[in-house]
């Protein structure tokens, strides 16, 4: 289980205390980020993009795009990783979860739907790169 990305596991049988004990200790360790790390969400704005996170806000040339909750988080996570390539099993970890992490086809048709929702032209992308044979990054305008 802990090379799958679990933080603890319990054998069973397990008395109550101790399994209350450990999900007090674990919310402890993912404590909410603070009111100040709130306001440093990420943000992004050229003119033709604007990319507020916080607020779950997309702009394209001056009209709100509407994203599902799964193209939000990997529009985010490549937004906050500006210029940063993410491989495949990156972004699928991160937005799909761990048990996905083999599964390149969710991420190649959900790039390309936000393409179709983002660039000015999918069919050559300026924000949504793709690295060849190992991910994408998401690029600032010039």
């Amino acid at each position: 289980g802990l090379d799958y990305g679990a933080d603890d596991y319990l054998l069973k049988p397990v008395g109550n205390r101790e399994l209350v004990a450990r999900v007090r200790a674990t919310l402890r360790r993912a404590e909410l980020p603070s009111s100040a790390d709130a306001k440093r969400e990420i943000t992004y704005s050229d003119g033709f993009l604007t990319v507020d996170v916080a607020e779950r806000k997309v702009i394209v040339n001056g009209e709100r795009v509407k994203l599902t909750p799964r193209e939000f988080r990997l529009f985010a996570l490549l937004v906050e990783n500006a210029g940063r390539i993410l491989t495949h099993k990156q972004v699928l970890e991160k937005v799909w979860g761990w048990e996905y992490t083999d599964d390149l086809d969710y991420v190649r048709i959900y790039i390309s739907h936000l393409r179709q929702k983002i660039e000015p032209d999918p069919v050559l992308p300026r924000y949504i790169i793709t690295e060849p044979g190992v991910g994408y990054y998401f690029q600032k305008a010039s």
